[in-house]
């Protein structure tokens, strides 16, 4: 009887650390897992400082235990990040490890090797495994606001908190605006991963370059509902200055493209002799986002001091010869061929005339016929007073 009491003891005793070990599994699995593939922040435990991708060149040779990762920065400080798309990764299960995706590259891509993550509670530890040899992923030993990936050290620097983004807690994405138009504020954009505005936040890209009354005109569209698809070229018009209160929300939006948009971006912007990833600058046939000599927004030559467009970023190619800056119009005004640009100082008005057809003495809201005594007739948009 005792023995079998014992024996019954024994079992159960083995039950509960078996019931243990596998709930340990269990949570570990759900770790590894981040909830999910999806979009995060990596930061390191020691330095607080946060990946970001600056580059798509890299490798790590675990034979000869030797690593290039200048591909990888650290950045301290979430202001610092809030609005950079280089610190938002997509973190994919891959099956034999994690693919860490971003600005259009990947830690495989980069590296050769799958990321695996070591749980360890509230942090993990990321390490490539190659023939018994282990490289783990640490910021640089330093205190400072800026660092390095390396493969040197273990411990705290090896241990990095992984956060998902989103609206709701202090992981969120913010636009810092670049361009103030009276009480207005613009950014643009070019991220890899898709993102859907809020109320109160507009997308635009640019249909047309073309050029009228002897000046050249951007013509543009509004995104649909606000949702920018994944490698596209955008501005936004923002909720404010202040980043807060710029939050979108990143992930699939079901858009997959933006049919004729003529913006252009780049991910990168690394000058490093080691890794040179930048693309020059060309007044002659590039425009950037800014504001006009008559105070409207506008696409512009940038200021001489730009010599690279600057990562993440977008611009527009015009041909040779354009203007300095580029007039927006509306597609719908384009399309009627409304005209917001000046008459010739010589052009004498003869007649004015709504869509009908009626004659009127003088302008109306909406749309005016207008004639000239030369003939030429030009349709104007008059807005609400």
């Amino acid at each position: 009887m005792d023995f079998y009491m014992n024996g019954l003891s024994f079992f159960y005793s083995m039950k509960k650390v078996i019931l243990f070990l596998f709930a340990i599994f269990t949570l570990g699995s759900v770790f590894a897992q981040l909830n999910g593939n999806g979009y995060y922040r990596v930061q390191n435990k020691k330095t607080l400082r946060y990946i970001r991708v600056i580059d798509n060149r890299g490798s790590v040779n675990l034979e000869s235990t030797t690593a290039d990762l200048a591909a990888l920065q650290t950045i301290k400080g979430f202001e610092n990040v809030v609005s950079d798309p280089s610190s938002i990764i997509y973190i994919k299960n891959a099956g034999d490890g994690y693919d860490f995706l971003a600005q259009g590259t990947s830690s495989y891509s980069i590296i050769g090797y799958y990321v695996k993550l070591y749980n360890r509670g509230a942090t993990y530890e990321a390490y490539a495994q190659h023939a018994g040899l282990t490289k783990y992923l640490c910021d640089e030993d330093f205190d400072g606001p800026d660092g390095v990936v390396t493969t040197n050290a273990r411990g705290d620097i090896s241990n990095w908190y992984i956060k998902p983004v989103n609206q709701t807690d202090g992981q969120y994405f913010g636009f810092k605006p670049t361009v103030t138009v009276g009480n207005e504020y613009y950014t643009t954009i070019y991220a890899a991963f898709p993102f859907t505005l809020p109320e109160g936040m507009t997308a635009y890209y640019i249909t047309k370059v073309d050029t009228k009354d002897n000046k050249t005109i951007a013509v543009w569209e509004e995104v649909k509902d606000g949702k920018v698809p994944a490698a596209t070229a955008v501005y936004v018009k923002c909720k404010s200055s202040d980043y807060a209160d710029n939050k979108i929300v990143i992930g699939e939006n079901g858009v997959s493209s933006l049919p004729g948009n003529l913006m252009k971006g780049v991910y990168f912007n690394n000058g490093s002799k080691k890794h040179n990833n930048q693309l020059a600058y060309d007044p002659n046939t590039m425009r950037v986002l800014g504001v006009g000599a008559d105070g409207k927004l506008a696409f512009v030559t940038a200021g001489t001091d730009v010599k690279f467009i600057p990562a993440n970023t977008a611009y527009i190619n015009v041909p040779a010869g354009s203007s300095k800056e580029l007039e927006l119009v509306s597609k719908t005004d384009y399309d009627m061929g409304i005209d917001d640009l000046p008459f010739e100082e010589n052009a004498v008005l003869s007649k004015i005339y709504n869509v009908h057809g009626i004659e009127l003495e003088q302008y109306q809201p909406g749309v005016n016929i207008v004639v000239f005594e030369d003939g030429t007739v030009k349709k104007v948009l008059v807005g609400k007073e």
